[in-house]
């Protein structure tokens, strides 16, 4: 279990690029994963690192941090709604690149589960760059089936990123 030695001696000693790059290695760690493991690995520790962060246990989130947990998302499979419900707690992202959503075009997981994706799509319309608001159009045209006042706030938000 990392996070009773591994992470805190990281967050003690570690600068910000430490923790960034903690995130970023996560994400490539489970690309690597079969469904199997990563449901081992969600459920033994990375769901509450996820949570204590959230918390501000071990450190407050910084906002390098949270793009990185974002590009998790697709690699999670069945665990993506837990993923996603921790996701959209966190700090507004600022417009930058997001891998996640070029993933999610074509993912599964869109179609799976529509509304924690509208609900993504939601957090995510305002911290996204500029030429990625096709991609943000392309997941959002995949959720054909949502609860009205969700396709509303989806509206929204897609005009407000001006997708």
């Amino acid at each position: 279990d990392p996070l009773r030695e591994m992470l805190p001696a990281l967050f003690q000693r570690g600068m910000l690029e430490d923790r960034r790059t903690f995130a970023s290695q996560i994400e490539y760690f489970l690309r690597q994963l079969n469904p199997e493991s990563t449901t081992r690995l969600w459920n033994t520790w990375l769901s509450r690192y996820w949570q204590n962060r959230l918390q501000g246990i071990l450190a407050p989130l910084d906002p390098s941090e949270c793009r990185e947990m974002i590009e998790w998302l697709p690699q999670l499979g069945v665990h993506y709604p837990d993923a996603v419900a921790l996701a959209i707690q966190m700090p507004p992202l600022a417009a930058e690149h997001n891998h996640a959503l070029f993933e999610l075009r074509d993912s599964p997981l869109v179609t799976q589960y529509p509304e924690d994706t509208a609900r993504l799509l939601i957090y995510l319309a305002n911290g996204i760059a500029a030429y990625q608001v096709g991609y943000l159009r392309e997941v959002a045209a995949r959720l054909v089936q949502l609860p009205a006042e969700l396709r509303v706030n989806l509206d929204e938000a897609l005009a407000r990123a001006g997708a």
